[in-house]
């Protein structure tokens, strides 16, 4: 089964597409069962233990949820977070020299990397608004030590941007992508009435990713769409209150710590389904790939109601590239993934009555659900494949390369 985190999806794709223009060399902690290191597909593996770090994780991630350190300095983001990782890595980099190093999300690690490697080429990859919403003090040095900063979205771009604006010329946009090929042929979950409406949520359920808005609409819309069904699919995995509550100044953000109860969010997600509808609501859980691309083939329509600002949010792609349009919230990088009005529509996040009046709308409409879909899969196929994605990626690579050789140009002038 593919892993359902986006960085390390994000970081396999890609990866295999870049051994076309340079060597790749992948670090990552190491699974039971598997070797130190190997080559696959024509990348390097070099896997380190995180034991120790994961203990230690731990004990000051408790803290963080109980309220009683700086939200705006998680332990995630600090400098002793995977801190062994990270040395061991250094220590490889030392003896194993590269042209440049990309890290992926962990922005502590930046300043680490260029005191021990001065030479090395540092380009940090956001998928997260934390440089924008952290201790400045803390994040400072990092942003410094970056010779770019990539992220997914230019809605998490131009936060930092305006957060860091004397950094700003390095903040840069490189999107998430999708390979269109895996869902082509593809054959369509069976129906037992030919003739209903499938309505399909895809991703983690927690509080953040507002599926008990949509739970809250699909209400009205079973009962203005009598063949509608709800089928929500995704891990049960709520996201920590340190990643996206606590540090936050907005309220309907800060409001979801209501859901933070001790009680499983599965078990009140339940709760807020009404008799009349359950019958059509199925949480499926965590599917197989091969099961939730027939999932997505099967759907009319994808819904991703985020309340916390998505950075871009991948099952739109997928389900795009099954001609599936997407209804959103107006929250974070979504909009720069669907166009409002020609590849979907976009809703404000929180207000089950305007989603489900958009939900009702494109299931009434068959004609513009489809010209929709099509338009979607167009667009993606323009700008969103993994393909282009790695060209993009190692255009930024070569950007902060020449970098040095101006610098190295201008220097042999004086």
């Amino acid at each position: 089964m593919r892993s359902t985190d986006s960085v390390a999806l994000w970081t396999d794709e890609v990866a295999h597409r870049l051994v076309k223009f340079c060597d790749v060399v992948c670090y990552s902690r190491i699974w039971k069962g598997q070797p130190v290191s190997g080559e696959h597909g024509g990348i390097q593996y070099r896997r380190k233990s995180v034991a120790a770090d994961k203990w230690i994780r731990g004990g000051f991630a408790l803290l963080d949820e109980k309220g009683l350190r700086n939200p705006r300095k998680p332990f995630y983001a600090s400098p002793w977070c995977y801190r062994r990782f990270a040395a061991e890595v250094i220590a490889d980099l030392r003896r194993n020299p590269v042209d440049v190093v990309h890290v992926q999300n962990f922005s502590q690690f930046v300043p680490m990397l260029r005191r021990a490697l001065p030479h090395v080429k540092i380009v940090l990859h956001m998928h997260a608004e934390w440089l924008a919403k952290l201790d400045r003090d803390m994040i400072r040095p990092r942003m410094k030590a970056a010779d770019a900063i990539i992220f997914c979205s230019d809605y998490f771009a131009q936060q930092t941007r305006d957060a860091w604006p004397e950094y700003a010329g390095r903040c840069h946009v490189v999107y998430n992508g999708v390979t269109l090929e895996e869902f082509e042929g593809v054959p369509r979950l069976p129906r037992a009435d030919p003739e209903s409406r499938r309505v399909l949520f895809v991703s983690r359920l927690s509080p953040d990713k507002g599926v008990h808005i949509l739970v809250d609409a699909f209400a009205e819309v079973a009962r203005q769409c009598p063949k509608a069904e709800l089928k929500i699919v995704g891990p049960w995995s709520t996201l920590p209150k340190s990643f996206c509550i606590d540090h936050s100044s907005e309220d309907i953000i800060r409001n979801l710590a209501v859901f933070y109860n001790g009680r499983p969010f599965i078990e009140q997600l339940r709760e807020r389904i009404v008799p009349e509808a359950a019958a059509r609501v199925e949480i499926t859980g965590q599917l197989t790939r091969d099961d939730l691309i027939r999932m997505y083939r099967s759907a009319d329509v994808l819904i991703l109601p985020s309340i916390y600002p998505e950075g871009f949010g991948i099952p739109i792609l997928e389900a795009a590239a099954c001609q599936v349009p997407a209804i959103v919230s107006r929250r974070g990088g979504m909009p720069e993934v669907v166009e409002g009005g020609k590849t979907g529509l976009i809703v404000e996040a929180g207000d089950a009555a305007a989603l489900s009046s958009a939900i009702v709308t494109l299931l009434r409409d068959e004609p513009l659900r489809q010209s929709m879909g099509k338009t979607a899969w167009e667009r993606v196929s323009r700008h969103f494949t993994w393909e282009r994605i790695a060209e993009s990626l190692m255009e930024e690579y070569e950007g902060v390369l020449q970098q040095e050789q101006a610098a190295v140009a201008v220097s042999g002038k004086k």
